[in-house]
């Protein structure tokens, strides 16, 4: 007879299926708590600054470690770069 001991709390079997990559069902096709597919996250892409703009958002940073919002639209305005890449 082959029987399988369940412990409450602990991972069974499917968790570590190739349904979900890292092993928590947690990938393509998972549904969340309402039934639906969950919507993928979309990642910004890397941001390549150049020496000028990097020139700038160090200068601003000696400044002020936590540029105010007036102080990011002027480095957006001079970098040409979007205001939230600033932080």
């Amino acid at each position: 007879m082959n029987t399988k001991l369940l412990i409450a709390g602990s991972l069974a079997a499917k968790d570590f299926g190739m349904d979900g990559l890292n092993g928590f069902g947690v990938g393509p096709g998972v549904l969340g708590p309402n039934g639906k597919k969950k919507k993928k996250k979309r990642r910004h892409s890397r941001t390549i600054f150049t020496s000028y703009q990097l020139e700038k958002l160090e200068e601003a940073f000696k400044e002020a470690h936590y540029p105010d919002v007036y102080a990011r639209e002027m480095l957006s305005l001079k970098t040409e770069l979007p205001e939230d890449r600033i932080q």
